[in-house]
């Protein structure tokens, strides 16, 4: 388990927006390991988990976007019912608010690597750590 810097950004809800961010990151030679999004009317809310944070930062601000970063404790669950449940309910029992959740791979050995966003990401990488699933 670890805990890694993320980036959130908002974006337009218009054709190309995301294109034209992901173009300039991968233009910077980023790659990115992780995506996940969701619009609500005029705007999206974009995460991103960069394998360098600082020149994808860069790139985005070149054109204008400003990301946020965010820490992410990223874990790996078993594949099957209800582990994700068993992870959600061990960060709650703590008071741990989850501010945002997204699958970063998925081997058939390992299971599920997960990203968590909270307040306190070490904190929760500790929680992870130590549910038995």
């Amino acid at each position: 388990m670890s805990v890694l810097t993320a980036l959130r950004l908002e974006l337009a809800n218009n054709p190309g927006e995301l294109a034209k961010a992901l173009r300039a990151i991968a233009q910077a030679d980023v790659n990115i390991h992780a995506v996940a999004g969701v619009a609500t009317g005029q705007s999206s809310v974009i995460e991103l988990l960069p394998n360098n944070v600082i020149a994808a930062t860069s790139a985005l601000q070149q054109i204008g976007y400003q990301p946020r970063e965010v820490e992410v404790a990223v874990t790996w669950v078993p594949n099957r019912p209800g582990t994700l449940l068993q992870a959600c309910e061990a960060i709650a029992a703590a008071g741990i608010n989850i501010d945002a959740v997204y699958v970063v791979a998925t081997d058939p050995t390992l299971g599920v690597q997960i990203t968590f966003e909270a307040h306190d990401a070490q904190r929760v990488d500790q929680i992870l750590d130590s549910v038995e699933y």
